[in-house]
């Protein structure tokens, strides 16, 4: 569903624009990376629950949108949680 694109837009510019901020050492990259995992797992949950409230199962559409939900989780454990506290500035 084309409702989702600006979505996906936006979760894709933070998430570049939270690369660039770490590569030129800006601390500030910390806040654009959760906003991009933020609306990376909002994007594959609007999806999934999308194709649930249709009762629709198709896996070339699920299994991606699954994805989407499950990678910002393990993104943001690792680079928040399991980072040593030297490292971590929030």
């Amino acid at each position: 569903s084309w409702s989702f694109a600006p979505l996906d837009v936006l979760f894709a510019i933070f998430g570049l624009m939270a690369v660039y901020l770490e590569k030129s050492g800006d601390r500030r990259w910390q806040l654009w990376a959760i906003a991009s995992l933020s609306l990376t797992f909002c994007a594959g949950l609007m999806a999934v629950g999308f194709w649930s409230s249709r009762g629709e199962f198709n896996p070339s559409w699920w299994l991606p949108n699954l994805l989407l939900m499950i990678l910002p989780v393990f993104w943001f454990l690792r680079l928040f949680v399991f980072q040593p506290p030297t490292e971590r500035s929030l």
